[in-house]
């Protein structure tokens, strides 16, 4: 992901050139195609991605049932290798996955109107990409579950040592660690590229080649402002259930961990915190692209920052109230 978000801001700043002429005389010509070759470019990426992602998920997913299975077998009776391979909508992978969707869905749409289509025309477009990004997401994690489920119904549990159980779950933890890294540093990078995007969009006005400039500075920014949003949501949705596996984890390793302890400042708040502050710059951005500034747009701010910054402790609260027994 945060290949992706790299190579989204590396485009937004190949686009921004583009539009403004930034190319030496033998490269001239590309500028007038910039939107079309700025979409193609991260379409093909991002459908690549989403591919991956795909597959990487139906592992994900066999694994889980296998783990499960296993650890039943060896007297953890909460453990349920039926329940383990439904699919998370909340999930990491389904988060990551849906991230990648929408980029390669708003690709799409910035493709077909670079070959002058209609704006309904690329609306259609655009959800058909993804949603047929989403029948092949649904369509590898029902398949991979089928397999899982019926491997282990006929399938012998070998004996397993509890250094091996350690050191499967220590290694879990570093890679929950290092997700909430990734995620954070993704929807930065994407805010920072809708941020480049934005700010040269402002003197654009000679441009009049694939899309006309009028459409770019017209829907432009409601189309960044949207696209931050949704990944800054979505990565606090991703980031809220690392925190709990990792904690979850940490508790499976040391079980006088206190990993959920909700007013405590620890590096996962804070790297929720980072994710809050993307946050309301995004929601500032798309808000004020819709309404504009005001009093009572501001209150509006104010409580859905609020609402973001409580939604982690709360998290983390009733995962206390869980490893503790309390339903």
């Amino acid at each position: 992901m945060v290949f992706l978000g790299s190579v989204f801001v590396g485009l937004s700043l190949y686009l921004n050139n583009l539009l403004h002429g930034g190319l030496p005389p033998a490269l001239a010509n590309m500028g007038k195609h910039a939107f079309l070759i700025y979409s193609i470019l991260l379409l093909i990426l991002s459908v690549i991605l989403a591919m991956r992602i795909i597959k990487l998920h139906g592992g994900m997913t066999i694994n889980g049932v296998f783990y499960s299975k296993i650890i039943l077998e060896h007297g953890d009776s909460k453990a349920d290798p039926i329940k383990a391979s439904y699919l998370n909508w909340s999930g990491v992978s389904t988060g990551l996955f849906l991230l990648t969707a929408v980029d390669a869905a708003l690709a799409a749409m910035l493709c077909a109107l670079a070959i002058k289509l209609v704006w309904i025309s690329a609306a259609i477009t655009s959800v058909g990409v993804g949603l047929i990004l989403l029948g092949l997401f649904l369509r590898n994690h029902h398949g991979s579950r089928t397999f899982a489920l019926e491997y282990i119904s006929n399938a012998v549990i070998e004996p397993v040592h509890s250094e091996e159980i350690e050191d499967h779950l220590a290694h879990s933890l570093q890679d929950a660690n290092q997700d909430m890294i990734g995620i954070t540093g993704f929807v930065g990078l994407i805010l920072f590229s809708v941020m480049e995007n934005l700010s040269g969009l402002g003197d654009i006005s000679g441009y009049k080649y694939d899309i006309a400039a009028s459409q770019i500075t017209s829907h432009g920014p409601l189309v960044y402002s949207t696209l931050a949003l949704i990944t800054a949501v979505v990565g606090t949705i991703t980031y809220r259930r690392l925190a709990v596996a990792a904690g979850e984890l940490s508790l499976k390793l040391d079980s006088t961990d206190n990993p959920f302890s909700p007013m405590r400042l620890t590096d996962t708040a804070l790297g929720y915190l980072m994710l809050c502050v993307l946050y309301g710059i995004s929601l500032h951005l798309l808000v004020y692209t819709i309404i504009g500034a005001g009093n009572i747009v501001w209150s509006l701010e104010v409580l859905l920052n609020f609402v973001m910054l409580a939604l982690y402790p709360i998290r983390m609260w009733q995962a206390q109230r869980r490893s503790h027994g309390i339903r």
